[in-house]
């Protein structure tokens, strides 16, 4: 709805972008089950945090599209619901073990200067690098999160 910001986006990530917007989760939930046919049928997610197959207003739907996928990654926390229909589930940091801007549902935000420890990396770094192994994105070079949200802030 906004060419300006399209525009902005199309070069920092230096690449078309669509002119359709995404679907929401309730629509992807439906492309996972529509025909073969169907050009934007969705065969694989990977799914960071979330846990649809406990929030989506229609569960059995929900379970039953997720398991329905050709391919289901899950990174989490915790071992959900979700997680428990995944082919591959990958190690997630909790907020405070995270740098960067959080904002809540009151609109109250603050920086998080805490760092990572161990083997689990920060969800952004992660999942630039196991796109990148795949070829599926092509994402700019992650300059840490303070970078990335200062970017995004600039929007």
């Amino acid at each position: 709805d906004n060419p300006d910001a399209h525009d902005w986006f199309e070069k920092f990530w230096n690449t078309p972008l669509d002119k359709k917007p995404g679907y929401t989760i309730v629509e992807i939930l439906h492309k996972i089950t529509a025909p073969d046919s169907d050009p934007d049928k969705i065969r694989g997610m990977y799914i960071m945090g979330e846990n649809p197959a406990m929030s989506d207003p229609d569960l059995n739907h929900a379970r039953h599209a997720l398991a329905s996928l050709d391919h289901l990654v899950v990174q989490d926390i915790f071992m959900t619901e979700t997680a428990w229909l995944a082919d591959v589930i990958l190690p997630a940091s909790a907020w405070p073990e995270k740098t960067g801007t959080v904002t809540n549902t009151d609109r109250k935000s603050w920086q998080n200067e805490l760092t990572c420890s161990g083997a689990i990396k920060a969800k952004s770094a992660e999942l630039q690098r196991s796109m990148m192994r795949c070829a599926v994105l092509c994402m700019p070079p992650f300059r840490g999160l303070r970078g990335s949200v200062y970017s995004v802030s600039l929007r």
